[in-house]
């Protein structure tokens, strides 16, 4: 018995000891894979939770002393409501603070953008490309109206797959074939922009929002920085035209703005010489060809262009709206695509090579059948972000297609934390020397990172559908596994792979000089886009242009900033600015 007894305990201290020793382990994320899975239930499929997902009878309950006693701090569902609910507004956009948006794709629709670039988004006619879009309104509050008379931004994040040049930006294998990456079109809906010197950002917006003691919008503050930077002026007669109030979202044009540099690479045989020059020949020394890589780099501008038609409002039309429906522009957006009316835009690019680019003009000999006017060929900077690029002398071709299909289902998930960022390029496009666009590169991600965190590219809809290695680590708001164990620093024991280049660019720009402090001037140049636009306005246009100003340049009390104002306006056409004198009854 006692022997009996003596087995039974070692079997079962052996089964113990076996037990402990298994290698248990268990999938970190089931958790949040199930809450994906869930969020796509219907409700009554589902039984109401606290946060930690314990089943919670009801929920508008709360713990106290009797019935007319305080409240309980144990009632850890009322205290876990109301902290999640102080907590539950990230910090708004700077800019662009109001805005709506939807998921759809991009197709390429002709060779042209092959022509340009070897991105891979260029590559295939017909292939689609995944995209998420968000339209806003540059200096309004989140709550403000969409309707308000202001430049609209014009994003785009494009998702593309990995073409030729992946496979050279990555070690080859066919699981790679469908990796897709990100890409950042951060455009506006008009061609240029108030200013071309960076620093005048921060300072500029300051004076489109909110007095500093009143707090509230201040057309004195308006005035006096348009008035005192007249390379402003173009931007200023657009936005109050009637393209400053366009009807929702649908209805208006995108434009990079800015300049960037096309790669497109070609492969060149040259033979072995102390000066690397290139030879079409056999090596005579070799008895082979010598091949190297060598970029053709052009220089352009992007824009889509609505396929709906352009449609504005008035400004009573916009003034009535902002009071009966603030958010015309969000609605009119979802209701179309949720009816099925996709939304579409036909994407362009001017392309100029930078041997033209040394004799560009900003304004061709722009011919106006209202004022018969004609403007001189001005030597001009491809890079100003406050001029145009005139059709006549780089015309546009197409290169695909922005289509709206899908609504998000989530606001606040999808387009409130969409985050984009201009220095998000892929191979075969590259930014310019524009220092406003150089800025960027720095600011947008920057305001991200304080906005959404550092780890702002782990969300859903931010995150590449493409691996991602690197020894950026932890951080607020870590979604993801943090890369595992995986060392955080460039390890000699646990290597990664370093990709060959995409292409091989030796030979990258060289600048000559030393640091200087730079400010643009403003010239003659600076008055030839407002003149052109004036002259191509039709009566009805240039009527509701001048009450458009006068409706507000009149309502600032500086009778300064008005005339200073009005001087500028002057030197786009004398009659305008009597006109806005008149009807703010300025003696000029």
């Amino acid at each position: 018995m006692a022997v009996s007894s003596f087995l039974t305990f070692v079997l079962a201290a052996l089964c113990i000891a076996s037990s402990v020793s298994a290698n248990y382990t268990f999938d970190l994320f089931e958790g949040t894979a199930l809450q994906d899975e869930v969020a796509n239930k219907s409700p009554s499929e589902l039984d109401y939770t606290t946060g930690g997902g314990v089943p919670y009878p009801q929920p508008y309950e709360a713990q106290r002393v009797s019935e007319t006693g305080p409240l309980l701090t144990q009632d850890f569902h009322l205290i876990e409501s109301l902290a999640h609910f102080h907590r539950e507004r990230v910090p708004e956009r700077v800019v662009h603070a109001k805005g709506a948006g939807a998921h759809g794709y991009f197709q390429t629709t002709t060779d042209v953008g092959k022509k340009y670039s070897m991105a891979d988004v260029f590559q295939r006619v017909g292939e689609k490309t995944p995209i998420t879009m968000r339209f806003s309104t540059v200096g309004g509050e989140e709550g403000s109206a969409d309707v308000a008379r202001d430049p609209r931004g014009f994003s785009i994040k494009l998702r593309t797959k990995k073409g030729i040049w992946q496979a050279l930006s990555l070690v080859y294998s066919p699981a790679l074939t469908d990796l897709i990456f990100l890409r950042d079109w951060v455009w506006n809906n008009t061609p240029v922009f108030f200013i071309r010197d960076p620093a005048k950002f921060p300072n500029f917006i300051h004076t489109q929002k909110r007095n500093p003691q009143t707090h509230l919008k201040d057309k004195d503050m308006f005035w006096d920085y348009l008035s005192s930077n007249p390379e402003s002026l173009y931007q200023v007669m657009r936005l109050f035209s009637d393209l400053g109030t366009p009807y929702g979202f649908r209805h208006m044009n995108g434009w990079s703005g800015h300049t960037y540099r096309l790669d497109y690479k070609l492969l060149k045989i040259r033979t072995v010489k102390e000066d690397d020059s290139w030879h079409y020949v056999k090596s005579a020394s070799l008895q082979k060809r010598c091949f190297q890589q060598a970029l053709i780099k052009i220089l352009c501008r992007f824009s889509a262009y609505t396929d709906q038609g352009i449609k504005n409002h008035t400004n009573a039309e916009a003034t009535a709206l902002a009071g009966s429906n603030p958010d015309f522009g969000t609605q009119d957006l979802f209701e179309a695509i949720e009816a099925g009316n996709y939304p579409s835009w036909t994407v362009y690019v001017q392309a100029i090579t930078p041997e033209a680019a040394k004799t560009f003009r900003c304004a061709s000999t722009f011919t106006s059948d209202a004022q018969k006017m004609d403007a001189h060929h001005s030597p001009g900077n491809v890079l100003d972000l406050t001029k145009d690029w005139s059709e006549q002398d780089v015309p546009r071709e197409e290169i695909g297609k922005l289509v709206l299909t899908q609504n998000p289902k989530n606001y606040f998930a999808e387009i409130e934390q969409v985050a984009f960022a201009p220095g998000h390029m892929v191979a075969g496009v590259e930014p310019s020397e524009d220092p406003v666009l150089q800025s960027r590169l720095f600011a947008y991600p920057d305001a991200q990172r304080y906005r959404l965190g550092v780890n702002y590219q782990t969300i859903p809809v931010n995150c590449p559908f493409a691996p991602v290695a690197n020894f950026q680590r932890d951080g607020r708001a870590v979604h993801d596994d943090n890369q595992g164990s995986r060392p955080n620093y460039p390890s000699t024991q646990e290597k990664l792979n370093l990709p060959k280049r995409p292409y091989n660019d030796a030979n990258h720009t060289i600048w000559t000089g030393g640091a200087v402090r730079y400010l643009s001037e403003v010239t003659d140049v600076d008055f030839e886009w407002p003149k052109y636009f004036w002259g191509n306005l039709t009566n009805q246009d240039q009527d509701n242009f001048i009450e458009n100003v006068v409706g507000h340049l009149g309502l600032a009390t500086s009778e300064t900033i008005k005339k200073r104002q009005l001087a500028l306006f002057a030197k786009v056409n004398k009659s305008l600015s009597q006109r806005l004198a008149q009807g703010m009854n300025i003696t000029m």
